[in-house]
């Protein structure tokens, strides 16, 4: 799986979350953010002409699973291009695993360091030891 975050001029953002949900993305996080740099944006008040180097961005965060991920990146670069300087990054990462918050099982199988089998006999021993209301940790398994 690969987690997938971008930062966007806040004009794009329905168009491109339009497209993302279009194009295979189940669901995504989003958040207004404020980064500083170089560019400057000029802004009026009052009748007043202020610059500021305050640069205000909308920052998309995905997961998607490894088919799923150069479609995502290629709908988000063609929705939020504007072609003029400041129309954002895209960054990617891989997810090596992830935890269930409400079963508190961690799903191994993404990285693919261990078998289906392996992976739903121990998914089977966590359900047990959830419905016997022990905690599950990954250590407490023996995983890595």
């Amino acid at each position: 799986m690969k987690k997938i975050e971008a930062v966007i001029r806040r004009t794009r953002f329905d168009e491109t979350k339009e497209a993302l949900l279009e194009n295979g993305v189940e669901w995504f996080s989003y958040v207004d953010v404020r980064g500083s740099g170089h560019a400057r944006n000029r802004r009026v008040y009052r009748g007043v002409m202020y610059e500021t180097d305050i640069i205000e961005r909308m920052m998309l965060i995905l997961i998607v699973r490894d088919e799923l991920c150069d479609k995502a990146i290629d709908t988000i670069i063609r929705t939020a291009r504007t072609g003029e300087i400041g129309d954002g990054r895209v960054w990617v990462s891989d997810i090596d695993h992830y935890y269930s918050i409400r079963t508190g099982r961690c799903d191994e199988l993404i990285n693919k360091k261990r078998s289906p089998e392996q992976v739903e006999a121990d998914r089977a021993a966590e359900q047990a030891a959830h419905d016997a209301g022990n905690v599950h940790t990954k250590e407490a398994s023996g995983g890595k």
